[in-house]
């Protein structure tokens, strides 16, 4: 799994940090449609570390074909997101613009990297 920033989604609401990441998944996520890829909206509470996630939409066809979406019922709660996880490496980028490596196609480069490491 690789976890890439949308540099060109994040805005500050007013109260915390919105940025929307994608997920590029090896195998088949068999609980959502044989899904290969997810995008998902979060929000970023940067003085406190957490985060809270939004509208989750799952892909195949490298992005292009919608097979599931998980919308929340109601605002989730924020959480405390783990040193050293993905979710602290996005958030650290949403909330400094710094880190990460910059791509032009996630597919291509999360592609390359899982051929790279098999």
């Amino acid at each position: 799994m690789i976890t890439y920033a949308d540099a060109g989604s994040i805005r500050f609401n007013g109260v915390a940090t919105d940025m929307d990441i994608m997920i590029v998944i090896p195998t088949l996520m068999t609980d959502h449609h044989d899904a290969t890829s997810l995008r998902a909206a979060e929000e970023y509470d940067c003085g406190k570390r957490s985060v809270r996630r939004g509208t989750v939409t799952y892909y195949r066809d490298r992005g292009t074909t919608v097979v599931d979406v998980d919308r929340p019922p109601m605002i989730r709660p924020f959480f405390i997101v783990e040193e050293g996880s993905a979710e602290s490496r996005a958030l650290t980028y949403a909330c400094s613009r710094s880190g990460g490596v910059r791509v032009a196609d996630p597919f291509e480069d999360a592609y390359a990297r899982f051929a790279g490491n098999s």
